[in-house]
């Protein structure tokens, strides 16, 4: 659901190489909802989480962004708000780049046409994301995309990447732990199993009827 440097042909690293450089330690707060988006953000490595703080003190998780993942993308150019707390789940290092520095970046046709296709991307999945946010449980989550998504979007047995339950909460708009309890429970009913790295379904009226 997310624009990954890696899918792209543009070579972002090095662009990105120009920024500048924040190193992390688990907790540390990158940008609040009170600042202004004036940069566009790379993950480097380690992992930050976008999460909204509700006035009872719960906390929403939004997204967690990984390594060569973009972030403020549509919020730059609108110089727009944060939608909540970005903060380091993990010894990070970020790259941000200032939109001035985009822009110039993006007088490159090239450039501009693979920036627009990652954003397209990612509003094509917006509606799939609205709808998995509709739903009540975390099983019912994990169900809809397995049953809805195509299996490109998983892990393949045939593939080298191995499933993430971290990317996939973080997919979910779940913490990385309700959904490690949620997983737990499906494969204890038969309903999906974990082979060779890869998550399958194996009973899939099972699990539609949990939605």
């Amino acid at each position: 659901m997310l624009y990954r440097m890696t899918e792209s042909r543009i070579d972002w690293e090095s662009f990105f190489r120009k920024g500048r450089r924040q190193v992390l330690a688990r907790g540390d707060v990158v940008h609040t909802p009170h600042e202004k988006c004036r940069s566009l953000g790379l993950v480097e490595s380690g992992s930050i989480r976008l999460a909204r703080i509700l006035p009872s003190g719960r906390e929403v998780v939004v997204r967690d962004f990984l390594p060569g993942d973009l972030y403020g993308e549509l919020l730059v150019f609108n110089q727009e708000p944060y939608p909540g707390w970005l903060t380091a789940t993990a010894p990070s290092v970020i790259r941000e780049i200032s939109l001035p520095r985009l822009l110039e970046h993006l007088q490159n046709p090239e450039a501009l046409l693979d920036f627009m296709r990652g954003i397209s991307r990612k509003m094509i999945h917006l509606g799939d994301t609205i709808e998995i946010l509709s739903l009540k449980t975390v099983k019912q989550k994990i169900a809809h995309v397995l049953l809805t998504r195509p299996s490109s979007d998983l892990p393949s047995p045939e593939g080298n990447s191995r499933f993430s339950v971290t990317r996939f909460a973080g997919g979910l708009g779940c913490s990385r732990e309700a959904v490690s309890r949620a997983l737990g429970e499906l494969r204890r009913e038969g309903l999906v199993t974990l082979e060779r790295n890869s998550l399958v379904v194996s009973d899939p009226a099972g699990l539609e009827e949990i939605l």
